[in-house]
């Protein structure tokens, strides 16, 4: 199959797109791990931190990717691309590091949600404490670094010498082969079955942690159920929010890494044309989910949602006048209604204009 050479121009747009989501991710998580830290109730204490572990984890995913990787396609199915970020410098090695890193980080994003939905499901069956033991968080440490080991090891058995690489692209892909040799480029291997048992284990061990995420998430909505008489009115709220919020940032989040990758894979495995433009895309939307992460994080769990509102009160005061003023309305006060003046002494000394808020 003829690939499209590849110059400078051809990929600026892409590489600026991906410079400018670090940006989003890094502003959105700063702001999360923040709040997080202000403003986790006392009866979250232990749990801030595995869901700032979870949310570390999958921003240094993104950020790696997107500044330090950014890596540019060239042969999509043999996982061949250059790295046009900070691992430049490196030469070819930077494409392999590159693909190495994000293996393991994208097991690390994966596995510390699954440890987070696990303490959730502790906590339920008030066995959280079992979660704070030292032992069992050097096992969870060892889990969350090593996850991804054997997907690494068959990586760097599988890489070719760079002069392989060299002479496979100039005589399969020769109008590639001046960015090729000129830019920090290389392959993971010069041959699709070699490549296989990487593609089986990593998709293996993607399936493995939406599989574990999917069963933990059906036992704490199972142990709600079954506990639920145990606890009082309050404590139920809160697990089961706390739990639907994990939902969500599993669900969407996730689904914006798995279906981008997907569509690389299929675009490599059937070596599509478009296949390079398809893997940009992939890539593009994928690191994108650091930040809806975080306003998931924020907008689903009540003590984070209004900490944001409250910084944006102190932040834009007008906000703050009329979030005073709406909240004066009583279930007596007509719904279609904005308000002008109130008091809370006497909330009956109100002045409104019908007709307003229901079409903001």
């Amino acid at each position: 199959m003829e690939l499209h050479p590849i110059t400078e121009d051809s990929y600026s747009v892409y590489t600026n797109i991906m410079h400018i989501n670090s940006v989003f991710n890094s502003v959105v998580t700063v702001t999360v791990i923040f709040i997080m830290l202000r403003k986790t109730p006392e009866s979250m204490k232990t749990y801030k931190w595995y869901l700032i572990n979870a949310v570390i984890c999958c921003f240094a995913l993104d950020i790696f990717v997107t500044l330090f990787f950014v890596p540019v396609t060239v042969l999509p199915w043999l996982l061949g691309g250059c790295a046009t970020g900070l691992l430049k410098p490196l030469g070819p090695m930077a494409t392999v590091i590159g693909w190495v890193l994000l293996s393991q980080l994208l097991g690390m994003c994966g596995t510390s949600l699954n440890f987070t939905l696990l303490y959730r499901l502790a906590a339920i069956y008030n066995r959280a404490h079992i979660l704070q033991k030292k032992s069992v968080l050097i096992l969870l440490a060892f889990i969350q670094i090593f996850y991804t080991t054997p997907t690494i090891i068959v990586v760097l058995l599988i890489h070719p010498p760079e002069d392989n690489s060299l002479k496979y692209v100039k005589e399969n892909h020769p109008n590639l082969f001046d960015f090729y040799s000129t830019h920090s480029c290389s392959l993971i291997t010069i041959e699709v079955p070699p490549l296989m048992p990487y593609i089986y284990l990593a998709i293996g061990s993607i399936l493995f942690i939406l599989l574990m995420a999917a069963m933990e998430i059906a036992l704490i909505f199972y142990g709600l159920r079954k506990m639920r008489h145990k606890m009082s009115e309050r404590s139920y709220r809160m697990h089961k929010q706390l739990t639907t919020a994990l939902f969500i940032q599993i669900t969407i989040p996730s689904s914006m890494i798995c279906f981008p990758y997907l569509m690389f894979a299929i675009a490599a495995g059937w070596q599509l044309e478009s296949s390079q433009l398809i893997s940009h895309i992939a890539l593009l939307f994928s690191t994108f989910h650091t930040t809806v992460n975080g306003i998931i994080l924020i907008a689903v769990i009540r003590p984070y949602r209004e900490a944001f509102v409250e910084y944006l009160k102190r932040a834009f005061p007008s906000y703050k006048i009329i979030c005073a003023k709406v909240s004066c309305l009583t279930e007596k006060d007509v719904v279609d209604t904005v308000v002008i003046s109130c008091s809370r002494e006497n909330p009956s000394n109100v002045i409104v204009i019908k007709g307003i808020v229901n079409r903001l």
